[in-house]
């Protein structure tokens, strides 16, 4: 595939031009410079790198977003940003403070993985700088927006190269309003990190998710490279390549009625080995086109079963590993459990329609990547309508609110309702969709949030709930 032109870099310099830029090493010295600079071990190349940070006192982001635009853009990007940024921009509320953009800036992967419907092959499957312009400028525009996180997603995004990515941080930068946080993180199946990616996370000290499905007996029956071979080990590389870098990671893990039936005891064994200390899980999905027999599609684990797992891996987990091995969903809940604070984890804040999108490469935008697929969940497009607009005034958002509210009503006597709020809709329209035994009085998840209280509280037979209701032993 083709990559975009580097941004900020003269062409050629890619690999070690942040530290010239930094020092501000004129063009006639750049080449001695980077000679030099290559001549380095890794290790001073790294204080090399820090140094010229501390001198310039500024971040990476910043002094991305400090350079000229004639350096950041080629000169059709330049045209592009010159035309936007005359356009006049009407003046748009957002109607919602706090909004995470997962960003698929690609749909190309170089895996194959048998559950995924987030790549794609062909033309057109990587976001334009017209789309990627337009979409970063309408949503740091409206007024109201408070937080931003944008989720570099694919596909696989280590397939562009990080300058495609630095465009994005120069763009965030031009159009951020003052007070307004603006964040990005990262999601890959670390099989592609090449050195200047690695050089490029290192400066911005980002956070980076990592897919992987637990041991190689489960991860190696579905997450395939292209020619249908197995990937964990490519993947143990890259988990290993990003440790050495200093790079904050942690895994995310799909699970299905394979890993559940793995168990926990072969799981976090197999963590502790490859020493990974931050993973998280998030329960397979089906196919979100209906099949019209009443039957999911795909490897889907229904909820219950979903929150059994959880169980059994926090039990064990608690008893032996949570002193070196962090699982967001347990860590986040456990201090939710105790005070009755509510976590900050998307699956439990209620009604999250409209404060979670996917923006799409060719400018759709629809609601998290959960519901890649759902017939009539494409709100519209960036390059058509303000963002604004069509969060505030799309139908499907409004019928999925509607949906929500009309099973969690059941929900609110349940003595944990005040800390999930029904839980992910999602989850909840999948359990009316598929599980027989769900009556509509609980969301699934109070299971766990039993067994987290009764660590919690050992000496105490009842704890208050976030609601204000006792639960029982």
């Amino acid at each position: 595939m083709s990559h975009p032109v580097s941004p900020c870099v003269a062409p050629g310099t890619e690999q070690a031009a942040s530290e010239a830029d930094l020092f501000a090493i004129p063009e006639g010295s750049r080449e001695a410079f980077l000679r030099f600079r290559d001549s380095l071990s890794r290790e001073d190349r790294e204080a090399l790198r820090l140094l010229a940070v501390a001198m310039k006192k500024k971040s990476a982001v910043e002094f991305i977003g400090s350079l000229p635009k004639e350096r950041c853009l080629d000169a059709e990007e330049l045209c592009l940003f010159d035309s936007e940024t005359g356009r006049k921009m009407p003046t748009f509320r957002s109607p919602v403070k706090s909004l995470v953009v997962v960003l698929k800036a690609t749909r190309l992967c170089n895996l194959r993985c048998t559950y995924c419907r987030s790549w794609a092959e062909g033309p057109d499957q990587t976001m334009a700088f017209s789309v990627l312009l337009r979409a970063v400028r309408d949503i740091l525009s409206m007024t109201g927006l408070e937080r931003v996180e944008f989720v570099w997603h694919g596909g696989e995004v280590t397939l562009l190269r990080p300058s495609y990515f630095k465009k994005l941080i120069w763009l965030q930068q031009q159009f951020r309003q003052p007070g307004q946080t603006v964040r990005n993180s990262m999601q890959t199946n670390a099989t592609h990190l090449s050195e200047e990616w690695l050089e490029f996370l290192s400066a911005l000290d980002m956070g980076v998710g990592v897919s992987l499905d637990g041991p190689p007996e489960v991860h190696d029956s579905r997450r395939l490279n292209q020619g249908g071979g197995p990937t964990s080990k490519a993947v143990i590389a890259g988990l290993e390549r990003l440790r050495k870098a200093g790079i904050p990671h942690g895994a995310l893990m799909v699970v299905d009625r394979d890993l559940r039936d793995l168990g926990a005891a072969r799981l976090l064994e197999y963590l502790d080995e490859i020493e990974l200390r931050d993973v998280n899980f998030l329960n397979v999905l089906p196919d979100n086109v209906d099949a019209g027999d009443g039957q999911p599609r795909g490897t889907y684990l229904s909820y219950p079963e979903y929150v059994a797992f959880l169980v059994e891996v926090f039990d064990l987990w608690w008893a032996r590993y949570r002193g070196t091995l962090r699982i967001k969903d347990f860590e986040s809940l456990m201090p939710s459990v105790r005070s009755g604070a509510k976590p900050p984890v998307c699956y439990w804040e209620g009604d999250c329609m409209g404060r979670y999108v996917t923006l799409e490469a060719n400018g759709d935008l629809a609601p998290c990547d959960k519901y890649v697929g759902a017939p009539g969940s494409v709100i519209g497009n960036v390059m058509k309508s303000p963002v604004s607009r069509l969060l505030a005034t799309s139908r499907y958002l409004e019928g999925e609110r509607t949906e929500t509210r009309k099973v969690t009503q059941g929900m609110e006597s349940c003595g944990w309702f005040g800390l999930c709020q029904g839980g992910c809709p999602h989850d909840v329209k999948l359990n009316v969709r598929y599980v027989p035994a769900f009556d509509g009085t609980c969301c699934g998840l109070s299971p766990l949030l039993e067994r987290m209280r009764a660590v919690a509280e050992p000496s105490s037979p009842h704890l208050q709930t976030p609601n204000g209701a006792v639960a029982g032993p």
